[in-house]
């Protein structure tokens, strides 16, 4: 060293393959991600030397290590919380704002070490991956599009937005579907938007692609399903995805399925009350006793069927069924769960012209017209 003079630049630095950034072989901190940590426990007569000469080399030791991530393909980089990881250590972290599918990254302050050059084709890589990763959201991007066009409506337009709002589904209680035109209907269908006895969804974006990513990103933060199965244990937090159905919980779609399945029976039957088989319900893992409460919230009524008598042979006869709608036309059993021990109070006045009270699409297609 003294032979090198008072220059650290001169002095040789080296990373090992285990991230120890070293001088002279003298191992002086760690690089962990793009992050460069001191070691508070190096002793030596020169360390002020040794860190200098660390810092004044990490911008080249670290564009070496941001060319070689991109070499490999980013493989190694995930999403967790909002972040974009390497290891366990963040590169990047994700702006949102209203769409989800629309997600920008910005880097860590640690990158500001790279020169600017080796920055920027880091940050474009990084940019081209997370396009790729955002791909499952597609169906979000297709709605937040669909919002700008001027033949939506306001009231189309609402709905989208309480669409992207619930990450692709929404109980059809809290949608405000009663303010939606029929003749708009067609135009969100062509979105992928289904319109459920129960709710309002995009299929697609009930697979785990989607609700893993919505997860990882931190935007969706409800339990999550891994695997999204039809039907899983209830569980004291309803998973993203699911209703609730007695002691279990089913997706939404599938609750959908088994919805609709009844009601064709119900086309078909000749008598106001009526059997409804429940093999299909069983088959994707619903008990009966939940199966009858998901039929109960969808606005059918059950008759259980009569014990035989004593002495009584045969097979026992199917449960009966009535459709038994609410007044307004929604199916019941949908009461707002916050509401199930308020004191009724005095109905509040209104003027016909005024939207309905907590009615939140009313007043966001009001908004928007």
């Amino acid at each position: 060293m003294k032979s090198l003079g008072q220059d650290p630049s001169l002095l040789p630095v080296s990373l090992r393959e285990d991230g120890a950034l070293c001088v002279e072989d003298e191992p002086i901190g760690q690089i962990d991600g793009f992050r460069f940590i001191v070691d508070p426990l190096a002793r030596h007569e020169d360390r002020k030397m040794l860190l200098a000469a660390g810092e004044k080399a990490l911008p080249r030791i670290l564009g070496i290590k941001a060319r070689k991530l991109i070499g490999e393909g980013l493989d190694t980089l995930r999403l967790e919380k909002g972040m974009v990881l390497t290891g366990e250590h963040p590169v990047a972290k994700l702006e949102i704002g209203t769409n989800p599918a629309e997600a920008r990254l910005t880097p860590v302050r640690e990158l500001n070490v790279l020169t600017e050059a080796d920055r920027t084709t880091l940050m474009t890589a990084l940019e081209r991956w997370l396009a790729t990763k955002l791909e499952p959201l597609a169906p979000l991007a297709k709605m937040e599009a669909a919002t700008h066009d001027a033949d939506a409506g306001s009231q189309a337009r609402a709905m989208l937005l309480t669409l992207i709002g619930g990450h692709g589904y929404v109980s059809r209680e809290q949608a405000g579907i009663e303010n939606l035109p029929k003749e708009m209907r067609p135009f969100l269908r062509r979105l992928g938007v289904t319109f459920g006895a129960l709710d309002i969804f995009a299929p697609l974006l009930l697979k785990p692609a989607p609700r893993q990513l919505l997860h990882a990103m931190g935007v969706d933060k409800r339990p999550l399903q891994n695997a999204m199965i039809p039907v899983i244990d209830g569980t004291d937090r309803l998973p993203s995805g699911y209703r609730p159905a007695g002691a279990q919980h089913v997706r939404v779609d599938i609750a959908e399925k088994l919805v609709k399945a009844a009601h064709e029976t119900r086309g078909k039957a000749e008598k106001k009350r009526f059997f409804i088989d429940p093999s299909l319900a069983i088959s994707t893992g619903l008990t009966p006793d939940s199966f009858k409460r998901l039929l109960g919230a969808s606005g059918f009524r059950n008759h259980p069927a009569k014990i035989l008598g004593e002495g009584a042979f045969g097979p026992p006869s199917p449960d009966g069924w009535e459709w038994r709608p609410g007044r307004s036309g929604k199916p019941t059993g949908h009461r707002n769960r916050n509401a199930r021990n308020k004191p009724a109070g005095k109905p509040k006045s209104r003027t016909p012209s005024a939207p309905r009270e907590g009615n939140a699409f009313a007043a966001l297609a009001d908004l928007i017209r």
